[in-house]
């Protein structure tokens, strides 16, 4: 999928999509995999409030149809995985929102995420 990603100014959301959903098939993984692999060819160690913005879009079309148990739990393997970002993944709280509103994650949820965190 990096690979995909790489040298394109503009990624079509569906045709992201559809390569990513086809990867999905053909090696038999679940959908918070595959929301991971988007965050990993998307961002690399690269998570930012600006890079996240401009693929927000993309992010979530993947979290479509997701709980929010699966959609932190992609996220959570990012943060894992990149253990560097640390506080930079705190990107500003508004950009967070309007992606876990956009993922469909319940707004009781997103209270405690937000609260919380």
């Amino acid at each position: 999928m990096k690979a995909f990603v790489a040298g394109k100014e503009v990624i079509e959301k569906n045709d992201f999509f559809e390569e990513l959903r086809l990867l999905q098939i053909s090696c038999g993984f679940g959908k918070p995999l595959r929301l991971y692999i988007a965050l990993e060819a998307l961002f690399g160690d690269n998570l930012s409030s600006k890079t996240f913005e401009e693929h927000k879009e993309l992010i979530a079309h993947q979290g479509k149809m997701m709980n929010c148990g699966e959609i932190l739990w992609a996220f959570e393997l990012y943060l894992h995985v990149h253990t560097g970002l640390g506080k930079a993944y705190a990107f500003d709280t508004n950009t967070f929102v309007i992606c876990c509103i956009k993922i469909s994650i319940s707004t009781r949820i997103l209270f405690q995420i937000v609260v919380f965190s």
